[in-house]
């Protein structure tokens, strides 16, 4: 079970998502703009998060690690600047169009993962399977851009 969680907790994580962008397409479609919707979701979140690191002790020894090394400072605020406009930009292409062929849509993004993981990480994470399955995802966005 513990040599599978990952597997677990990304399927977990898949269904999750799932409902927050049907819930996110839902709370769009009564007039919200999505910064309201991250506005509030941020609000919820950063509470939570300030007491789960305070909980879990990952206070002192995370800002400890942040402040001597600020290459790891700068990376995290890229990281958060990234997820953040990423997330607005999801947001505001459901308000345009709707949860689903957005998500279908976002499912590319595999695919620039890996291309970052090789120019950040020097890592190849493609084989032949995974390449028959990026074709597969880029043909499918293909037929949802010109048949939508």
């Amino acid at each position: 079970m513990v040599a599978h969680l990952w597997i677990y907790l990304a399927l977990s994580a898949s269904v999750l998502w799932g409902l927050g962008y049907a819930m996110s397409e839902k709370v769009l479609n009564t007039g919200l703009h999505p910064s309201i919707v991250m506005l509030t979701t941020a609000s919820i979140t950063l509470p939570l998060f300030i007491f789960l690191a305070f909980y879990l002790d990952q206070v002192k020894p995370g800002i400890a690690l942040l402040s001597s090394n600020p290459k790891l400072l700068g990376m995290m605020l890229i990281n958060a600047v990234c997820i953040l406009i990423g997330s607005y930009l999801i947001l505001v292409a459901i308000n345009l169009k709707n949860a689903t062929l957005v998500n279908v849509v976002e499912l590319t993004y595999p695919l620039f993962t890996a291309l970052f993981a090789y120019f950040l990480l020097k890592e190849v994470q493609f084989n032949q399977w995974t390449f028959i399955g990026a074709a597969f995802v880029i043909t499918g966005v293909g037929i949802i851009a010109f048949k939508s």
